[in-house]
Order: C-alpha cells, then sequence, then structure tokens
C-alpha cells in the first residue's frame, strides 16, 4: 500500500521518461544516488523505511532500472515491496510547466521526427533553469544567471556540455519577465 503522499518509483520513472526519454534512468538515479530524492518502503505495519544513499550507489545500472521500472525490489525482510518517493520531493525535481499526464513508459512513440536534432533537448534545459532558480535562487542580472546555469548543467550533465549563451539568453529572459509580472502582481496585492 502506497500512503497518500507518496508515489511509486515506477511512477517518479515513469514522469522522467516523459520528460527525458532514454535519460530518464540515469537522472533517476542520479537524484538517489546525490540524495536530491529520497526513497522509501513501508513494511507490513507501515513503518517507513529509507534506502540509503549509499545503497542506491553501491546497486548496478541494470539493479536500478529493474527498481524504476517495476517499482519493487526485495526488502530486508525479504519480501518484495514497493518502493515509494515523496510527491512533493519529486515535484521539485521536475519543471512546473509539466504537470500533466505522463506516458506509459513501456509504450513507444509512433510519431517520427525529421529535420537536424537539436543540439539540447529543451526540456533538460528548462529543468536545469528550474532547479537552479529553486537551489540556488535568482541572480541580480540574467547575465550572472545564465552563467549559474551553464555551470549547474555541467554538474549535471559533464563538463564542456553546457548550451550556449545564445540559447539560454531567450529562457532566462522569459525567466526574468514571468518573475517581474509575478513580483509586480503581489505589489498590487492580488
Amino acid at each position: 500500500m502506497i500512503p497518500p503522499d507518496c508515489v511509486s518509483i515506477r511512477t517518479a520513472y515513469s514522469r522522467l521518461f516523459h520528460l527525458h526519454s532514454s535519460e530518464a534512468s540515469e537522472r533517476l538515479a542520479y537524484f538517489l544516488c546525490t540524495g536530491k530524492l529520497r526513497a522509501f518502503y513501508f513494511d507490513r505495519q507501515m513503518e517507513e523505511h529509507s534506502i540509503s544513499v549509499d545503497r542506491w550507489q553501491s546497486m548496478s545500472e541494470s539493479s536500478r532500472l529493474d527498481i524504476f521500472k517495476t517499482g519493487t525490489a526485495l526488502a530486508a525482510e525479504g519480501a518484495e515491496t514497493e518502493i515509494v518517493v515523496r510527491e512533493d520531493d519529486l515535484a521539485a525535481m521536475l519543471p512546473s510547466r509539466d504537470k500533466a499526464p505522463y506516458a506509459d513508459p513501456t509504450q513507444a512513440n509512433s510519431i517520427t521526427k525529421r529535420g537536424r536534432k537539436p543540439k539540447h533537448d529543451a526540456n533538460d534545459v528548462w529543468s536545469v533553469i528550474t532547479l537552479t532558480a529553486h537551489d540556488d535562487g535568482f541572480e541580480e542580472s540574467q547575465e550572472k544567471m545564465i552563467d549559474k546555469v551553464q555551470r549547474q548543467y555541467e554538474q549535471s550533465f559533464g563538463k564542456d556540455t553546457a548550451p550556449s549563451r545564445t540559447t539560454l539568453q531567450p529562457m532566462i529572459r522569459k525567466l526574468f519577465a514571468e518573475r517581474a509580472k509575478k513580483d509586480a502582481k503581489v505589489k498590487a496585492g492580488k
């Protein structure tokens, strides 16, 4: 049984798969292995048991993927048990604009896209921008915010992978404009 404030790790994987396709497993593993997202299981008495960062780090990729796809793992008591994460913690990891229903990762995408593939996935970039703003706060200038996002992107995806300033500039400009609108509404008392 899954408590009301939690979701199965399979659901978490499904949501990330919807956003990031083939990178979903690596992203979920990153969140779990760094402690940015905590996973739990509940025993028969509904006592909560946390799965440690060390445990996630010591698992093979294939073991983690099995857990992500099935939503279950072998508990200390020797029985298969549902692995869960807190809904609020998961929501903090996902971009707020992507709260739509999520696709089942087992179903293939039938849409074929043509043309040159973009160098950076827009969802990846927005995810890093959102997480950077949420975790580290806004900078006073758009230029400094771009620098901060580029550093965070490289921490998440590897050295020399950050989008260029020209890629980030319109996105950061839009983020600052939305923030200014929200601030204006707050000042107006709406």
